[in-house]
């Protein structure tokens, strides 16, 4: 029986809030390993571990409890020199040892929170047991990593999201999202679209795409006609209608001037990867964001304004301006970018010129960033959109940058 089916009913004091993951203690290992971890609201979403720069041929086991203080009579944390593993401790109480997956050498581990009141602002410790790293003699050769201390949210599941369809089927599932968050009020409206095949490379869950559509367009038009492709690469892709959608309601935040890279874009963007989060099989460490024209400004704005929660970025026909209350890209959201970032600009482009990306560009090497600018010679803006080389590429930049096996 899983670990959360036979405790449910306990509970302890957690933060509130999402993704909430805080490293404690310190490791033993000859490697320099590095946790982390999310956390959902019970019944929106896993409850996710990672252990990073795992020594070839270790065996990664979770260790996971409900406290960092105290195992039955034991207090913590547990000092293992006596055991001929100097520096090394016991962090969390080891209610459950549970083996996890290991591939390309950072161990995974996924575990379903049930939508148990109980639960509800509950704390869990844990902490990575590694057996076997070959760096090792003696009799035990085990190494412990850092600890995490895990935040489940403050609700029962997600609130206001409803997800109507198969997001594995042809033209995807459509969901939508109202609900009044830290006093911003949203009413979105989106696609969504899941792979039909189990994850890469050995992986425990997918990685995810957030897709950014432009000016007239909305999630049933670009937005879906560049998942069908990014979908076939493996990954799970998520859009909403953005202020400058057409034909569609306008939604909430933002009004219609708020085009483009606007905060309100942002914010719309940005609670999709909330939602990524509750649906219980995305890889929180692996996801992009992509974008054309409108949409190509309000990626470089999502991935600015928020660089620790993506691991890689592209776009077609966007870039940077510094016009003030231009929609393109601003420079300061432009400094913030963080993860190597792929554009793409037809230089026959007559709607958003090829200088607003090569100023993107010149800023990404000022950060600096890793990023490439290709130059599509006889391009128009629209040929650019949906280019089959160009998708080919953004899929090689994606597997050179983890995203993707």
């Amino acid at each position: 029986m899983r670990f959360f089916a036979s405790i449910a009913v306990l509970a302890s004091s957690w933060l509130p809030a999402q993704g909430s993951a805080l490293p404690y203690g310190t490791a033993c290992t000859p490697s320099a390993v590095t946790t982390s971890g999310h956390a959902p609201n019970p019944g929106a979403g896993q409850l996710l571990l990672y252990e990073a720069n795992l020594a070839a041929g270790s065996l990664p086991f979770v260790v996971l409890g409900q406290s960092a203080t105290t195992w039955g009579a034991t207090p913590l944390p547990l000092a293992l020199g006596s055991l001929g593993l100097p520096s090394c401790s016991l962090l969390a109480e080891p209610l459950v040892i549970e083996a996890a997956t290991a591939p390309a050498g950072a161990a995974e581990y996924a575990l379903t929170v049930p939508a148990t009141p109980g639960l509800v602002a509950s704390t869990w410790y844990a902490q990575w047991l590694n057996v076997g790293d070959p760096a090792l003699g003696g009799a035990l050769p085990l190494t412990f990593s850092q600890g995490v201390a895990l935040t489940l949210g403050s609700v029962v599941g997600m609130p206001g999201f409803t997800l109507v369809g198969n997001p594995t089927a042809v033209g995807g599932a459509t969901w939508t999202y109202v609900a009044t968050v830290d006093g911003i009020a949203y009413d979105l409206r989106g696609k969504l679209y899941k792979p039909s095949q189990p994850p890469a490379g050995g992986h425990v869950n997918y990685p995810a795409v957030v897709i950014s559509h432009g000016f007239g367009g909305n999630v049933n038009s670009y937005s879906s006609q560049i998942a069908a492709t990014l979908r076939s690469f493996g990954l799970v892709c998520i859009m909403t209608n953005l202020t400058h959608a057409a034909n569609v309601p306008l939604g909430a935040p933002g009004l219609a001037t708020d085009v483009g890279a606007s905060a309100a874009n942002v914010l719309r963007n940005r609670k999709c990867l909330d939602l990524l989060q509750s649906l219980g099989y995305v890889d929180l460490r692996r996801v992009a964001a992509h974008g054309h024209s409108m949409g190509a400004f309000a990626t470089a704005a999502l991935v600015g304004t928020h660089p620790q929660r993506f691991l890689v970025a592209s776009h077609t026909a966007g870039g940077m301006s510094t016009q003030p209350g231009a929609a393109a890209t601003s420079p300061a959201q432009a400094q913030g970018i963080q993860v190597p970032y792929q554009m793409h600009h037809g230089d026959a482009d007559t709607v958003v010129p090829l200088a607003l990306d090569q100023q993107l560009a010149a800023q990404l090497a000022a950060n600096p960033t890793v990023h490439e600018l290709l130059v599509y010679g006889g391009y128009t803006h629209a040929q650019i959109a949906i280019d089959a080389g160009m998708l080919a590429t953004v899929r090689g930049w994606y597997q050179q940058h983890g995203l993707l096996p």
